[in-house]
């Protein structure tokens, strides 16, 4: 059940270091174990959760699990016995996932969980709890972070659940069984005071990424700077100050994957790699000097308002291949609205800048943004088509709990919930929102059309085209392409418009403009918090960082 996020929840704030535990000289903020804990990680299948465009193929895009294999490493430094059980590369079942979790008898089991995966994780933890109530279950993730109470009072079978940052959690529960339920330690000052990720508990041969021009290659998923200084309303991880490392552990990453697991593709989990100039500058250069911008690439996601010219040519030297961002809206009003601290015409300037330096360009968008009309739709799907775009991500509002946009959706400013349940929460093909102008349908409609008109471009198809060409045959990149031509012929035959066209007709003919009196109502939303300029204010890179062996 939906229910207003609770601010004011007693939670643990003493770290590791606070406390005064021992910890390594390695890492003196990992509590060593008085004994070893066998602990199980586990991830669930995501892509069902998310996909729109139908069946998955077994050959596709497969990301690593970055977060649990942070927490995997800071256990494992502490003195733990760790398994990951990685649910997505099979497409595991729950009663699988619970099969292996008891074959590896383990002391705690660990999920990680967004909002739509809440339900299953839960399930997963009353069966645990039902078969062997001695196992400790403690589960992390973006939706926990937020509503820890309600979570716990939804599944008491959860002992324990974990805060944001989850590596000194993780470590804490394990060594010490606190009594209590909610654990959250202080953010990690120095990103780089954290063990590497513990990469050799996972069959590396199952992560896959498109190469453009190549098809699907062995990748890997990397940090380089940990926290995001910007304030989108629809995100649940905002305001955060961004924490750089040290360049030379995030090339030794690199290096040390290419290396033992192949890896010719790697992606910056970064929310935006260009943050801090100067630390892209460096990363660039170490990356260079070692040779390995002429053995693997690198995708990486940025904003408009924090990539220059001279950024590009240098990421592009070394190795980028692939940028992405989150433009949200073609509507400077609605950009606006969501805090994004952009204008549409920054996007269009970057994209030109990154197509015409030959990088794959790529984009997410979003539909049912508060206050969101046909006409604000509208110019999205036109910004779009009209900026040098040749891959796009549409996701329909979906309102997390930690966001300002659900406080919003709670208020019925400009956002209303028509849906309850947390696993109908995943931003693809069903909409839990409706907007003042804009009904669930409508959103729904307004989805698969922006998609279609966008994958059916002459460019588009042209760029796809060239992609074949060049030896990149794989199937799964292909998919919004096929989805796109389908639904295009569809709509042709059907003549579909969405569930409320006749109301905005009607109101159109009467000349009502609603984007006039939403701008009213949001021209005086501040900005003050909102960082506009390339971020200079980050941690300083520590020196002489102390390597891991692994």
């Amino acid at each position: 059940m939906v229910a207003a996020v609770d601010f004011s929840i007693p939670i643990n704030n003493v770290s590791a270091q606070e406390k005064g535990a021992l910890g390594t000289s390695d890492f003196p903020l990992i509590e060593l174990a008085n004994s070893s804990r066998r602990v199980v990680l586990v991830r669930m299948p995501y892509q069902m959760v998310y996909s729109v465009y139908g069946n998955l193929p077994k050959n596709r895009e497969i990301r690593p699990p970055l977060g649990l294999l942070y927490v995997a490493g800071a256990l494992e430094n502490a003195g733990h016995k760790v398994h990951i059980i990685d649910a997505e590369p099979e497409m595991l079942p729950p009663h699988i996932i619970f099969q292996r979790i008891l074959t590896l008898n383990p002391d705690f089991v660990g999920f990680t969980a967004t909002t739509p995966e809440i339900h299953g994780v839960e399930d997963l933890c009353r069966t645990i709890k039902k078969h062997n109530h001695h196992i400790i279950t403690i589960v992390g993730g973006a939706h926990i972070s937020a509503m820890p109470r309600e979570t716990l009072q939804d599944c008491p079978q959860i002992d324990y659940a974990v805060v944001g940052e989850g590596e000194l959690s993780a470590v804490h529960i394990v060594n010490n069984l606190p009594a209590q339920r909610i654990i959250r330690s202080k953010d990690i000052l120095c990103a780089d005071d954290v063990p590497l990720p513990a990469r050799h508990l996972l069959n590396y041969e199952s992560y896959k990424y498109p190469w453009p021009g190549k098809g699907l290659v062995n990748m890997d998923v990397l940090e380089s700077i940990r926290g995001c200084p910007f304030m989108c309303t629809f995100c649940s991880v905002r305001g955060v100050r961004p924490r750089a490392r040290d360049v030379g552990r995030v090339v030794n990453e690199i290096e040390h994957s290419y290396n033992k697991y192949g890896t010719k593709l790697f992606m910056f989990f970064d929310d935006t790699l260009t943050v801090n100039r100067q630390h892209v500058f460096n990363l660039c250069d170490e990356i260079i000097k070692r040779g390995l911008n002429k053995k693997v690439v690198f995708y990486a996601n940025t904003r408009a308002n924090t990539t220059t010219p001279d950024m590009l040519d240098r990421l592009i030297e070394a190795g980028v291949t692939e940028m992405s961002m989150g433009v949200e809206t073609g509507s400077d009003v609605m950009m606006k609205a969501i805090r994004k601290g952009c204008t549409t015409q920054q996007y269009k300037q970057a994209y030109q800048w990154m197509y015409k330096k030959g990088l794959q360009t790529r984009a997410s968008f979003i539909v049912g943004l508060p206050y969101e009309t046909h006409e604000t739709v509208r110019q999205s799907i036109d910004f779009a088509k009209t900026i040098d775009l040749m891959r796009c991500a549409v996701n329909i509002l979906t309102p997390y709990p930690g966001t300002q946009t659900y406080k919003q959706a709670i208020a019925k400013d400009g956002l209303h919930l028509i849906c309850s349940d947390w696993k109908d929460f995943k931003r693809w093909g069903k909409a839990v929102v409706r907007t003042d102008d804009l009904t669930g349908g409508d959103l729904q409609w307004y989805q698969k059309r922006f998609l279609t008109e966008f994958y059916t471009q002459p460019k588009v198809l042209w760029y796809h085209l060239k992609q074949i060409l060049r030896g990149n045959w794989s199937f799964y990149f292909y998919r919004p392409i096929w989805f796109a031509i389908k639904n295009r012929i569809k709509d042709f035959m059907t003549n579909s418009r969405p569930p409320t066209w006749k109301n905005y007709l009607e109101r159109k003919k009467k000349g009502i403009v609603l984007s006039t009196e939403i701008k009213s109502k949001l021209q005086d939303i501040p900005l003050k918090n909102v960082p506009t300029g390339l971020e200079q204010d980050i941690i300083p890179l520590r020196l002489n960082p102390i390597e891991s062996n692994r």
